[in-house]
Parts: C-alpha cells; sequence; structure tokens
C-alpha cells in the first residue's frame, strides 16, 4: 500500500484503487481475531458502525457513521471531489480528505491508516517548491528546490463544532460531506 501510495501519488483515487490497499493491509481477511470485509465496502450486517468508549453496558456513542445505503454515494462524492479539487493548498485538502474520509468510515477497520496515505501527493509536490512569499505564490514545478517539511498552516476546530457540521443539528444520523467551515486559521 505504502509503496502504491508513494511512487504512484499521481494517480487518480479510485474505489479499486482503495480496495486493494485494504486488501494489501488484511491480507489474512482478519482484523485481529475477527473476519472483516476486504477490498469492499463495509455492510451493516453487524450494526451500524459506531464510534463508542465506555464499559460494557455503559457505551457512548460518539459518532455513528452513513448507512451502507448511503455509503457508495458519499464514497463518489468524497472520490470525485479528490480529484477535482485544485483551488485548495495541498496541506488543507490531504486533512480534509483524511477527515472526510474517516467521518465516511468506508471500511470495517485501516480507515485511518489508509487516509494517513491522501497526504502523499501534498508531501511529493511541497518537497518540490520553492520557498513562498506573497509576491510570488507557490505554483508546481519541476525545480530541484530545497525539500520542506511539511509546514501545515495552523488549524483549529471551532469551539462546539467537534461533533456538528455546519449548519445541521447534533444527529447520530448526521450527513457526511465536510464543510471548510469546521476550520478556521489562526
Amino acid at each position: 500500500m505504502m509503496l502504491d501510495a508513494t511512487q504512484h501519488y499521481h494517480q487518480p483515487l479510485t474505489a479499486h484503487r482503495l480496495f486493494d490497499w485494504h486488501a494489501a493491509l488484511f491480507p489474512t481477511g482478519r482484523s485481529g481475531m475477527s473476519k472483516i470485509n476486504v477490498g469492499r465496502w463495509r455492510d451493516d450486517k453487524k450494526g451500524p458502525m459506531q464510534v463508542i468508549s465506555g464499559p460494557i453496558g455503559k457505551e457512548r456513542i460518539h459518532y455513528e457513521a452513513p448507512t451502507t445505503g448511503r455509503l457508495r454515494g458519499e464514497m463518489k462524492k468524497f472520490l470525485e471531489w479528490f480529484e477535482r479539487e485544485h483551488s485548495t493548498d495541498l496541506v488543507l485538502k490531504a486533512g480534509l480528505a483524511h477527515l472526510w474520509f474517516v467521518t465516511i468510515h468506508p471500511f470495517d477497520d485501516g480507515n485511518g491508516r489508509i487516509a494517513s496515505h491522501f497526504s502523499e501527493p501534498a508531501h511529493r509536490l511541497l518537497t518540490l517548491r520553492p520557498a513562498r512569499s506573497p509576491s510570488r505564490p507557490w505554483r508546481p514545478s519541476t525545480s530541484k528546490a530545497s525539500p520542506i517539511l511539511f509546514p501545515p498552516p495552523t488549524l483549529r476546530l471551532l469551539p462546539g463544532r467537534a461533533n456538528q457540521f455546519p449548519g445541521e443539528s447534533v444527529s447520530r444520523r448526521g450527513s457526511a460531506p465536510l464543510h471548510g467551515a469546521l476550520f478556521t486559521r489562526q
């Protein structure tokens, strides 16, 4: 998976490519002792995908991912955005892609590990970019400038938005689209 992400970062991100990455993460078809769906989207046969904490019987649900009925549509929107969005700063795009992907939570396991590879195109291009100044905005180049270690803009979540998308009420069945208003530059 890592070799594909690092050596073929310029290739489109597709559902098939994500399935291949997922299958590479779980070659035995298991996550620990549990059998999981590998190389395909998760299903709701064992109930909804939820992020929970707490002791058995007193679990607290922090988040519930979109149902499998919405999963394909949400992933289609995400993949189209990922391939078409070119106006957003690459570091910010990598962060938004990671957050959006884990919010959709399309696989039974490994979502965070897969999402971490969305930063590879940004990392590859940023290591080739010249220093930025207000009078000289960055544009992709093939020049061999000094490598820059991922200088992300300082971001913070807006207060009270950790469990809520802008314009939506807090709900266990909230919509998965991510809006840039979740973040603000400091």
